[in-house]
């Protein structure tokens, strides 16, 4: 980057800055949004039902109620079951 396009704030017009400002608040509007969406969606994945019999058979083995068999809790057996193995 160039060194002398980099122009310090306090050295730009009002109007400069404003202009920054609103480009910034923009941009900061969208990322905000794209996060909610992907957290929306994993959300919403995470409460599906399993449908792979091996998986819901291993998690009936472990005592997961049956309302309990979603990908959320298979993440959640996955992710105890890795920290356990790897204690040992």
């Amino acid at each position: 980057m160039n060194e002398q396009n980099l122009i310090p704030q306090n050295k730009r017009t009002k109007s400069e800055q404003t202009e920054i400002a609103k480009k910034g608040g923009k941009a900061s509007g969208k990322s905000r949004r794209k996060k909610k969406y992907i957290k929306e969606q994993l959300e919403t994945l995470m409460l599906l039902d399993l449908n792979d019999e091996t998986l819901v058979n291993n998690m009936r083995r472990l005592g997961i109620e049956e309302n309990d068999l979603t990908i959320q809790n298979r993440y959640f057996v996955c992710i105890s079951s890795t920290s356990i193995a790897s204690e040992i």
